[in-house]
């Protein structure tokens, strides 16, 4: 094995080696005697002069993240439509951390089958393009370790919505040692780390979530996906949820419609609320256009589909009531898709 040593590892060696100089005024035998007394503390000191100080030319720099996915074949899919769209510069920064869920090319020809009227990325426009690449992304380094300890919840993506700063939100589901990407893409590999960030493989493109997808991964929301799916309603939930229009949802967790179901001793489930009662329930959480946590400040009256709720200062927190008096806190925010943004709360909301 050859060892390569840098400009300041070779300064320091010569500098050892100086250390043990012998006079030129000692006769032969001395020397030779000498020389056998210093040889162990000149191979000691050889041994030990890597710890001299390093300049910076002697560091060794790992690949930048974008790198990494450039020696992987399974990932040359990604390559060509990160490059196609100047990601690859993006993610060479070595100024900035990113988490990259890099799909592998058989997540891409699946995505592609399955999308009409694109037959390869090439149909795919640019602008969507780098938006949906970017759904895979995260501002910050998170290795399996960090992902795993932080648990299920949200991160922000750098995929932002049309003419706005705002990062759409991605779902991360941990389940032992397995994790989820909104519902749709599993991570089958992690860990590649380089110099500024980590990738992890997956096997599945990441959609961009809009309001009934994010609902639809969240298990939290599995009661509320379906009480909007109901058939006898007279408000179409699902498509105010998949639709273009931007709605804000203040959704209520199962918790919360358990309680809702025991306040009643008729209602056992969901079929059991009269339609017309459920509809106006349901209305009452949905507000047309985006509106965030730091929007909201106390006294201030939201305007809903089905009745107004009042902003309130709920012991330093803000927390909404209803049309009964109810006071309830968010249990998540700001919960970012391409057509809303989710509040958690953890009671349904009675219009009176």
């Amino acid at each position: 094995m050859k060892v390569s040593l840098g400009n300041a590892q070779v300064s320091c060696a010569k500098a050892a080696i100086h250390t043990f100089h012998i006079p030129s005024k000692f006769d032969s035998s001395m020397k030779l005697q000498m020389f056998r007394f210093l040889l162990p503390l000149m191979a000691l000191s050889m041994l030990t002069f890597t710890a001299c100080d390093e300049s910076d030319d002697d560091i060794i720099i790992d690949d930048d993240v974008f790198e990494k996915i450039t020696e992987r074949d399974d990932l040359s899919m990604l390559e060509a439509a990160l490059e196609r769209v100047g990601l690859d510069n993006n993610l060479a920064d070595e100024n900035n951390d990113f988490t990259v869920f890099a799909p592998n090319n058989t997540a891409f020809n699946n995505y592609i089958a399955a999308t009409p009227n694109v037959n390869s990325l090439d149909d795919i426009s640019d602008n969507m393009l780098r938006a949906l690449l970017l759904n895979h992304v995260i501002g910050e380094d998170l290795d399996a370790g960090d992902l795993l300890s932080a648990g299920t919840g949200y991160k922000t993506t750098l995929s932002t919505l049309t003419n706005s700063s705002d990062g759409l939100s991605m779902y991360i589901m941990v389940d032992g040692n397995d994790i989820r990407i909104n519902d749709a893409a599993d991570v089958v590999e992690t860990d590649i780390n380089s110099d500024n960030g980590t990738v992890h493989i997956v096997d599945a493109v990441i959609p961009r979530m809009n309001l009934a997808m994010a609902a639809m991964a969240d298990g939290n929301f599995s009661i509320l996906v379906d009480a909007v799916s109901v058939d006898s309603l007279d408000t179409d939930f699902l498509g105010t949820l998949t639709g273009t229009s931007p709605f804000t949802i203040f959704a209520p967790t199962n918790d919360a419609f358990v309680d809702l179901l025991d306040s009643n001793d008729d209602w056992d489930s969901l079929d059991d609320i009269p339609a017309a009662t459920l509809d106006a329930v349901l209305r009452y959480h949905v507000v047309q256009g985006r509106v965030y946590a730091d929007q909201l400040t106390a006294g201030m009256t939201i305007n809903t589909l089905g009745g107004t709720l009042t902003v309130v200062d709920d012991n330093g927190s803000l927390a909404l009531q209803d049309g009964a008096g109810n006071t309830v806190g968010f249990i998540a925010n700001d919960v970012t898709t391409t057509n809303g943004v989710i509040h958690a709360i953890g009671m349904v909301l009675m219009p009176m």
